[in-house]
């Protein structure tokens, strides 16, 4: 779903940082992990930079910095909706991985869920279901879970 550039980015769920990168189709992206759980944040502004601590993500005009082994609490702002990577507008894609696999679908029978959706609202009622049902959630019960899922 397009969103406006420039937009903040708030992480739905406490984890670490797994991963930054500023290479390939998903431009620069974030991989949060939680638990069994890894969210994926996709086409974000800024640039990935490597210092003596680490590599990170810096935002410079949105004031992020999120550094690699970094804890994440809920809500924090994680990045900028952008247009870097293989991408014709500003959009935010957005991917779910359980024990880190994609599945085939958005809704895979393999109980992984993966779609691209407006930047979520890290509390919306679905999203909160996949968190509080980590081990046995049913996918066709949370078809509906990425409506309009906006983060101020």
């Amino acid at each position: 779903m397009a969103a406006p550039e420039g937009s903040y980015i708030r992480n739905w769920w406490a984890g670490r940082v797994v991963d930054v990168s500023d290479k390939g189709a998903c431009g620069t992206s974030v991989i949060i992990e939680s638990g069994e759980w890894e969210h994926v944040y996709c086409h974000m502004q800024g640039y990935v930079r490597r210092d003596g601590s680490g590599r990170y993500l810096l935002d410079r005009a949105g004031g992020i910095q999120i550094w690699e082994g970094q804890h994440i609490p809920v809500g924090t702002r994680i990045g900028r909706v952008g247009m870097t990577g293989r991408t014709t507008g500003p959009h935010l894609h957005w991917g779910l991985k359980y024990t880190k696999q994609l599945g085939g679908s958005c809704f895979g029978s393999a109980g992984n869920v993966c779609c691209s959706v407006a930047a979520p609202n890290y509390f919306s009622g679905a999203l909160k279901a996949i968190a509080l049902s980590r081990t046995n959630y049913s996918p066709s019960s949370l078809y509906t879970c990425f409506g309009s899922l906006w983060a101020s």
